[in-house]
């Protein structure tokens, strides 16, 4: 029999301190009516929920979480049309250039990088780890929440 699982399911099980962190990306898939699929891996004590949004398919982001750890991944594809706009801490910054491999081998791979600039300098990372943003600060999770709405607007806007 498979379990049934929801996102308050990981909310419950997490530190105090990324509960409201967790209740925002909640809310933040509620009202733009991403459709979460929850797993969990009893053995690793771990567990994963991926946000689709429905037209155009497309995971938007995941959030993982095991003991000592809480991560998500945003497939912040369109990063560059907003990123401008965005005031990131160097939390935030070191880690969208630091958790992603340079997309030097995407062409071989046949996958697409993605590309943007910061600071004024270019960067093409692989979309396959880029952008995993890992421990942060609650205040880091809050601004990855805002990088997510936006790429959500740039999405449905196409």
């Amino acid at each position: 029999m498979i379990a049934n699982y929801t996102p308050e399911d990981i909310r419950a099980v997490l530190p105090d301190e990324y509960k409201v962190v967790a209740s925002r990306f909640i809310a933040l898939a509620e009202k733009h009516n991403l459709k979460p699929d929850v797993r969990h891996n009893s053995a690793k004590a771990a567990w994963k929920c991926a946000y689709t949004l429905k037209k155009p398919k497309r995971i938007l982001f995941t959030v993982w979480t095991a003991p000592e750890e809480f991560r998500i991944k945003a497939n912040l594809r369109g990063v560059d049309q907003y990123l401008s706009n965005c005031a990131l801490s160097e939390e935030i910054k070191c880690q969208m250039l630091d958790n992603a491999l340079d997309c030097a081998d995407c062409e071989k791979y046949r996958c697409s990088g993605v590309q943007f600039s910061l600071d004024g300098q270019p960067y093409k990372k692989c979309i396959f780890g880029a952008f995993t943003f890992i421990d942060l600060s609650v205040e880091g999770f809050h601004m990855v929440a805002e990088l997510i709405e936006r790429e959500i607007e740039s999405v449905v806007q196409k």
